[in-house]
């Protein structure tokens, strides 16, 4: 069965560990060691805690719809749609004119109507246990003035649901002949469509990770690297190894490529934007950053989710997956980015148009 979430902070989550189990001293490294007996790791351990810092880390989503479809007939319907639009009665009334002259009568109502937004996720990406991916109205139902918001954040795995409360009134002279009663009605016509999407989510710029030793809460090591390194490496090890092949899927709607529509503003060898030093060099003082050359080799074999990189990096026999990931420097003048293609659909269904309804009867004698 085709992958059909990308699990996005468990690949950093992963490549953290990992990283902390080849460079951390060997304090570190005996606290790893004792938590992985006592959990699996996770960023909530009984001795070391990992939190990522996701803020320079850019995630820039872009819409694409196909043919919106009435629900019901599945077929498109006119502009403005309204040969497709079902009436919904809001408010009913009945005047009486027992007179011989015509009579005319207020009408006066205000109702409320909901329009609703129901998606459906076919596969995308999950970061801190959610999807985050912003979705953009269709143009003609957001101009269709029905109370949407011109985008929805998606949010849970299953799909999200949207409601919003549309207002209507009427004022309305109603004519009634003499001898005859008048029933009049409010009306909405309501559209009812259905689409599938794609929104593209282009990822760029570093993360950065950093352990706390729990008992003395006291930061240990902060390390980090370009989020496409570190996915791009993730992605050849699926590649190139039994295990990863497992999870092949997920390359059908996850890549590293070059960024076409990149612009020309200058940007550091991670892909992200030029911007001022980093202000970390304080924040680090008396915290280990990077180990020496010799404890970057040690203790490989482990159990966790390190022990499953050094396996998984054994299947490129000697290669280096931290080059083939981080490339050469001209890689980086080609701007490489993280591409997610997430899919779903979605169901709306909105008023568009009021209307007065007005049916006239002779009145009975008894």
């Amino acid at each position: 069965m085709m992958e059909k979430m990308f699990n996005l902070q468990k690949v950093v989550e992963d490549w953290g560990w990992d990283r902390l189990h080849r460079r951390g001293n060997k304090k570190q490294k005996k606290m790893l060691k004792k938590q992985r007996t006592s959990s699996d790791a996770s960023t909530e351990g009984p001795y070391i805690q990992m939190k990522i810092d996701w803020s320079r880390v850019t995630f820039v989503d872009k819409t694409t719809w196909g043919e919106l479809l009435d629900e019901k007939s599945k077929e498109a319907s006119s502009p403005g749609g309204r040969n497709q639009a079902e009436a919904s009665v809001l408010f009913r009334t009945k005047f009486e004119n027992d007179t011989k002259e015509p009579q005319e009568y207020t009408m006066r109502a205000q109702r409320t109507t909901k329009s609703t937004c129901n998606t459906e996720v076919e596969r995308s990406y999950t970061r801190e246990q959610e999807l985050g991916i912003t979705l953009k109205a269709p143009g003609d139902v957001f101009e269709a003035n029905a109370g949407f918001k011109s985008e929805f954040t998606l949010s849970k795995v299953h799909g999200d649901s949207f409601e919003y409360e549309l207002e209507w009134e009427v004022q309305s002279q109603i004519k009634v002949l003499g001898g005859n009663s008048a029933e009049a009605c409010m009306e909405v016509l309501e559209e009812k469509k259905a689409g599938d999407f794609e929104v593209e989510t282009k990822i760029y710029g570093k993360v950065i990770i950093r352990f706390f030793d729990v008992e003395k809460n006291k930061q240990i090591l902060t390390t980090g690297d370009s989020i496409v390194s570190i996915v791009k490496e993730h992605l050849n090890m699926l590649r190139c190894t039994k295990e990863g092949k497992k999870k092949m899927g997920v390359l059908a709607f996850v890549e590293v490529k070059e960024d076409v529509e990149e612009n020309s503003a200058p940007t550091t060898a991670e892909g992200e934007p030029q911007t001022a030093p980093d202000s970390d060099a304080k924040q680090n003082e008396g915290v280990k950053v990077e180990a020496s050359q010799s404890e970057k080799t040690q203790n490989q074999g482990t159990n966790g989710a390190a022990s499953r990189w050094s396996r998984l990096r054994k299947a490129f026999k000697g290669k280096s997956v931290e080059k083939e990931a981080g490339g050469s420097s001209n890689d980086a003048k080609k701007q490489e980015k993280v591409f997610i293609t997430s899919r779903g659909s979605c169901r709306f269904r909105y008023g568009i148009e009021q209307d007065i309804k007005v049916k006239q009867d002779k009145i009975k004698k008894n």
